[in-house]
C-alpha cells in the first residue's frame, strides 16, 4: 500500500443556500439574465414531458412499466454546421437529439427492410 500524498488538496465549498439553488434552476429553466425572487423561481413551468403526461393520460408512464430496452451507442461524424443546426432545431422543439435520430433510424429501418 502505497502512502504517497498530492501535494495539493482541492478547496471544500460551503453547501448552496436555498437562494442559490433558487436561482440555479430559474437560470437552468431559461429565466435568463434576471434572478427571480425564490417565491418566482418554485413557479417555474413544468418541462413539456409532464404537461404532456398530465393531459394525455394515456401516454403517461405507469409504475409497471416494463424495463427499458438495452442500448448501444451509435457515434457519428457530422459537419459542425449540420451538428449546429440539428441542435437548434431540436431545442426549438423542446425535444432531445436521441430522439429525434430515433425516430429517424425506426421510420428508415421499416421503409428499407
Amino acid at each position: 500500500m502505497s502512502t504517497k500524498r498530492a501535494g495539493f488538496s482541492m478547496p471544500t465549498r460551503p453547501a448552496p443556500t436555498p437562494e442559490e439553488i433558487a436561482k440555479a434552476d430559474a437560470f437552468v429553466a431559461g429565466a435568463g439574465g434576471s434572478t427571480p425572487a425564490p417565491e418566482e423561481a418554485a413557479t417555474v413551468a413544468p418541462p413539456p414531458e409532464a404537461v404532456a403526461e398530465t393531459q394525455n393520460p394515456a401516454k403517461a408512464t405507469s409504475v409497471t412499466a416494463a424495463p427499458a430496452p438495452k442500448t448501444a451507442r451509435l457515434t457519428i461524424d457530422l459537419p459542425d454546421d449540420l451538428h449546429h443546426r440539428f441542435k437548434l432545431a431540436c431545442t426549438a422543439k423542446r425535444t432531445k437529439m436521441v430522439i429525434e435520430v430515433t425516430k429517424f433510424i425506426e421510420s428508415w429501418t421499416q421503409k428499407n427492410s
